[in-house]
């Protein structure tokens, strides 16, 4: 059976906690993703994840107390650590295709951290991952089925 380990992305943008709001928007415009992990000091220590969605939330709480104008300067003052979500399920290397799946279905999250046994980050699985997955198979079945068909009707 197929592991996240093999399907993962694993050239992640990251963020730390002590980076800024400021920096996380920037970071999901320039490579427009929704979710970003952060991690600890050490580089390594998965400590989070900050989502658009959260980002959103803390923009209008700003705009309303700030307003436009003032909405950037506090986003540069602001921490990651003040708004990423900290208690986040994730999954191991080992965790099923199937298993991780179904938890991201059930549960409406737009990834699933994979941490490896002293909790440092390895990957993400995102929706996207499932659907290049999804991609791969179904070509793999027209190109079986061409192939099939060939041998049937060979062509002189």
């Amino acid at each position: 059976m197929k592991t996240v380990a093999e399907l993962m992305s694993t050239k992640l943008q990251l963020l730390k906690e002590t980076d800024t709001l400021a920096h996380a928007r920037d970071l999901m415009r320039q490579y427009n993703i929704r979710n970003l992990p952060v991690v600890a000091s050490d580089g390594q220590t998965f400590a989070g994840i900050i989502s658009q969605r959260a980002i959103l939330k803390e923009s209008f709480r700003l705009v309303s107390q700030h307003g436009v104008a003032g909405m950037a300067e506090q986003e540069s003052m602001i921490l990651v650590a003040e708004v990423m979500a900290r208690d986040v399920i994730t999954a191991t290397p080992e965790t099923t295709l199937v298993t991780a799946g179904r938890y991201c279905m059930e549960n409406k999250h737009g990834c699933l951290p994979i941490l490896n046994d002293q909790g440092h980050l390895m990957g993400l699985i995102t929706p996207s991952d499932y659907v290049r997955l999804c991609v791969e198979m179904l070509e793999k079945k027209e190109t079986q089925a061409a192939k099939r068909r060939a041998k049937k009707h060979p062509q002189a």
